[in-house]
């Protein structure tokens, strides 16, 4: 009881922060999700009359977080905040549970929250913080055996954020290795939540989908220095350390290994 104590204190106050802040101009992709919303809300078909290079299911979410905030900016950029300590909570519900200690509990949580990342995009709702969230689920469902609703999720994220695939992969490659049994529900899941989000794109602008998705990832141009990019993680001792020691626990947290070896 301490730690959600502890941990509600905590959500309060970063919360009325980012009520603060949420005038704040900022260079992110909230601008456009927020556009984006309000054409669908004009009837406009996605792909068809918008263009989109990514997976729809975070423009029918920024859709529905539009609803629901009555198209007010602010109200819509704290539904990101929402999301980032909704995934807050639940890895301290998780891992206080797994490890029956409240510190550690706490320790992920706040490991989470307190991060660079976290601090500087909790308002950017462009659907970083939703993907998270419905992998954070599909991570606990796979480790409480649930494998059709880990499946569910993995499809959610990836769908919210295509570069989620990495991390749903991992969690198949997984599911292959070490419940092999299992696999058969975990992928059907992930086909057909993936089937049914897809079904009025396949249906109403499927060829548009092809060209904006794929035929525009491969020929756009290169807008910052990936190799920079790429430097920057390969540093990133926390991702290190994540590696090493996951190799050397990989016989009973393979999926966590497999992680960090798919996402460097």
């Amino acid at each position: 009881m301490i730690g959600y104590t502890i941990l509600l204190i905590f959500s309060l106050i970063f919360f009325l922060c980012q009520v603060d802040n949420t005038s704040t101009l900022g260079t992110t992709d909230v601008n456009n999700y927020i556009y984006i919303a309000k054409l669908l809300s004009e009837g406009k078909i996605l792909y068809k009359d918008i263009f989109l290079d990514n997976f729809p299911l975070a423009t029918y979410i920024g859709f529905f977080y539009r609803t629901i905030t009555f198209g007010n900016m602010h109200l819509f950029k704290l539904t990101a905040t929402i999301e980032g300590l909704a995934i807050t909570w639940l890895l301290y519900w998780y891992f206080s549970k797994k490890t029956k200690s409240m510190p550690i509990g706490l320790l992920v949580a706040f490991t989470f929250c307190s991060s660079f990342v976290f601090l500087r995009t909790a308002l950017d709702q462009s659907g970083v913080y939703t993907a998270l969230l419905f992998f954070t689920i599909s991570y606990i469902c796979w480790e409480r055996k649930a494998y059709i609703k880990s499946g569910v999720f993995s499809a959610l994220s990836i769908l919210t954020k295509a570069y989620m695939f990495p991390l749903g992969l991992s969690l198949f490659v997984a599911t292959i290795i070490q419940k092999r049994d299992k696999t058969l529900r975990f992928t059907l899941a992930g086909i057909v939540t993936a089937l049914v989000v897809m079904l009025p794109t396949i249906f109403l602008a499927f060829p548009q989908f092809i060209d904006q998705t794929i035929h525009y990832g491969l020929v756009r141009a290169v807008i910052e220095d990936k190799i920079y990019i790429i430097q920057m993680f390969k540093y990133d001792l926390l991702i290190i350390g994540l590696f090493i020691s996951g190799w050397f626990l990989r016989k009973h947290s393979l999926h966590i290994w497999l992680m960090s070896l798919f996402t460097p």
